[in-house]
């Protein structure tokens, strides 16, 4: 998918369906750098940039527009910008809030610090600091006093009213304790005599309820109970009128960020366990083991038993067909570039694995070409590791085969001195029969050996993805195992390799084999070419310098040196860093060589392969022209290494221009104004140069091709 910044902000605002989601959060487990972008997308939309000072709200027109004293042309011209000021909407929104929300009596400063509210920051945007007026309503009579002390007494009409009601109930309780009760039913008087005594003593007075009528019951009253005077209603108490309240400003919900999708990992690889996995089945060819715990290269015997964690290299013009004993084969192709014209290729590495679960045969491709199969009796299964890269390749049948190939690609002369790692770039293509790629779990590809729609994929560390499958309509010669060219400079070759065999049989060392190659009676080019080579593969920097720098060898070994010590350079920066440190003006070219810092950075430079930018830099290759009369012999080897691989021309008695390092002076500006006529010419760099092929070697991608009626051709 194409990462573009509108989907991240949908995947952001949580507006993708759920396939969106997971296809974009596959995508950014796959790359980092899109991670990376979204992250900083993402701190940016939370982040909202505070102005500085000077750039704050007028504070006398936030207060007047709080006092409601602004015209209304004034009010609206003011509240349009709030849409478009979010500065000023917040001063407003907070000065309001403050008023509102401040307690009407007590420390003002004491609530703002419980509030989390800058006070001092509050009152002075709003015009008159404490005097200002509070928004609740408030009585403020103005009690006389003398002419010097003004002042005035707020009264809260809450505490009136509750003052007010008080002062009714105690009234209404001191009335009722005051007034006496009055008898509701009268009373009649009865005189009653005593028998026998009504004229000596006086008559009983009784007092006596009325008699009921006859034929009516006779009832007891009730006694008297005194009544009160009944007391007067309370006044009712106001309640006290509530203050409108200016609504405040709800935060908008917090987004609830998606659950990541959670992607299955490739498998792990198992570095600790040793086992024997198979056997060297190739016969005259030369494969090198270098083990964990040490550096020393030692040859692998014909018929030789390789074993898990084994380091693997074939050395660059040596084919070598391993077999493993659980049915798959793997062929390690190494590449002479006089004869096949692919400049970036030369050893193939490879670390054996044991087969984890699902997979017939594991490795770790480190650098070059292999080729994978079967052994011709079912389906196998490959699980090849490159950088961070896990690939499941499924052949379809015993006879199937796919190539797969790492190479650097040329940086230029300035990414070593930043410490940057070349950029890498792999390719898988189906070679034989059909094939199921997997390059992630849950991607498959059903891809089949051109001419076909799928044929190849491709994958760089720079974009950190595969891309693919494309179509490709012919088979590339460039992806076989034969050599095209000359058969004539084959057969030179193929008998400088056999001799290099020969003198690395038994237990020798493989790079004193080497030595006895390169000083042998009557070594020819070829041979001290591929000896020099295979030194570089092994890194022996050192020994390629020596060569370089030496006046009593050949011309053609003193270039043989610098190609080697070329490719060895270009696979990794810390291999520049390691000749020569700018930041230290030390290395082996200063420490041991005595070069000086200048000339030392000047060779690093020289030894790197160009990039595209140098290479369409005409004023820059006329300076590099200008080093073939540099006093320093190996600056003047590493200039013409430099140029004829521009030129097309890597083998000594091929060149444009005829020229030994070695030479007077007269002769290095004859050289000099003879390269610099063919660079203003357009002859160098050569449309068929080593650089050039290396960068197109691998075809454009295509859009897959539209199906075919039948009876027609690819």
């Amino acid at each position: 998918m194409d990462l573009t910044l509108e989907k991240i902000l949908r995947y952001l605002e949580d507006r993708m369906t759920p396939a969106e989601v997971k296809e974009f959060s596959l995508f950014l487990h796959q790359h980092p750098e899109a991670r990376s972008l979204m992250d900083r997308v993402e701190k940016h939309l939370r982040i909202r940039r505070v102005e500085p000072e000077e750039s704050l709200p007028d504070v006398q027109m936030v207060a007047a527009y709080l006092d409601g004293v602004l015209s209304p042309e004034t009010v609206a011209d003011l509240e349009r910008k709030t849409l478009h000021d979010d500065l000023l909407l917040h001063e407003l929104a907070a000065s309001h809030y403050c008023q509102s929300s401040a307690p009407p009596v007590g420390n003002g400063r004491s609530w703002a610090a419980t509030e989390g509210i800058d006070w001092e920051r509050m009152r002075n945007l709003v015009k008159g600091g404490k005097s200002r007026p509070r928004s609740r309503m408030e009585l403020e009579p103005t009690i006389g006093r003398s002419r010097g002390e003004p002042a005035r007494l707020r009264i809260n009409r809450k505490q009136v009213l509750v003052a007010l009601g008080a002062f009714v109930v105690l009234a209404v309780s001191v009335v009722a304790l005051t007034v006496r009760p009055r008898p509701e039913l009268p009373r009649q008087v009865a005189v009653r005599s005593e028998p026998g005594q009504e004229d000596s003593k006086p008559p009983v007075v009784e007092e006596v309820q009325a008699k009921p009528a006859i034929g009516e019951i006779a009832v007891a009253p009730p006694p008297m109970v005194p009544m009160p005077m009944p007391m007067p209603a309370p006044m009712p108490i106001p309640a006290p009128i509530p203050k409108p309240v200016d609504p405040v400003p709800v935060p908008p919900p917090v987004r609830a960020e998606p659950a990541p999708a959670v992607l299955a990992g490739p498998p792990a690889a198992d570095r600790e366990t040793r086992q024997d996995l198979g056997k060297v089945v190739s016969e005259k060819q030369v494969v090198l083991r270098r083990e964990a715990d040490t550096k020393l290269w030692r040859r692998v015997a014909e018929r030789g038993v390789v074993r898990s964690q084994d380091h693997l290299m074939a050395l660059p013009g040596y084919a070598v067909e391993v077999r493993l004993d659980r049915g798959a084969k793997v062929t390690l192709w190494g590449n002479l570039p006089e004869v096949s014209n692919i400049a970036v290729l030369m050893e193939s590495e490879i670390n054996l694995l044991p087969a984890g679960a699902g997979a017939t045969g594991e490795l770790e491709l480190l650098e070059g070409r292999v080729f994978l199969s079967g052994d011709g009796l079912g389906p196998v299964t490959w699980r090849v590791r490159f950088r961070d890269q896990v690939w499941d390749v499924k052949l379809a049948d015993g006879q199937a085969e796919v190539m797969v190939e790492v190479s650097p690609v040329p940086a230029g002369r300035a990414t070593w001195r930043l410490g940057e790692e070349p950029v890498v770039e792999a390719l898988l293509a189906v070679t034989r029969g059909n094939a199921t790629v997997t390059p992630q779990p849950g991607v498959g590809w059903e891809m089949a050996a051109a001419p076909s729609a799928a044929a190849f994929a491709l994958w760089n560390s720079a974009q950190g993805m595969a891309r693919g499958p494309f179509p490709l309509n012919a088979r590339e010669p460039m992806w076989g195992r034969d050599w095209p060219g000359n058969p004539e400079t084959q057969a030179v070759h193929k008998a400088a390799l056999s001799e290099l065999e020969g003198n690395l049989g038994g237990d020798r060392i493989p790079s004193v084999g080497m030595d006895l190659a390169l000083n042998a009676k009557g070594a020819t080019p070829a041979l001290r070419h591929t000896a020099l080579l295979a030194l570089g593969c092994m890194g022996e920097h050192q020994r390629l310098l020596m060569d370089m720098s030496d006046e009593t060898l050949t011309e053609d070994r003193r270039q043989a040196a610098a190609c080697a010590l070329r490719h060895w350079v270009s696979e990794e920066a810390r291999r520049g860093l390691v000749l020569h440190n700018p930041k230290t003006d030390s290395g082996v070219l200063v420490d041991r060589f005595r070069m000086s810092a200048a000339d030392a950075g000047m060779l690093v430079d020289l030894l790197h392969l160009p990039s595209l930018e140098e290479i369409r830099d005409r004023q820059g290759l006329m300076e590099v022209a200008e080093l073939l009369q540099h006093d320093q012999l190996m600056i003047r080897v590493a200039a013409k290494r430099y140029l004829e691989d521009l030129a097309g021309k890597p083998s000594e008695g091929k060149a444009l221009v005829r020229f030994d390092t070695r030479g007077q002076p007269t002769a290095r500006r004859a050289a000099t104004a003879n390269w610099q006529k063919l660079i203003q010419e357009g002859r160098v760099p050569a449309q068929a140069g080593l650089v050039a092929q290396a960068r197109n070697q691998k075809p454009k991608e295509q859009k897959p091709a539209k199906a075919k009626e039948p009876g027609n051709g690819p």
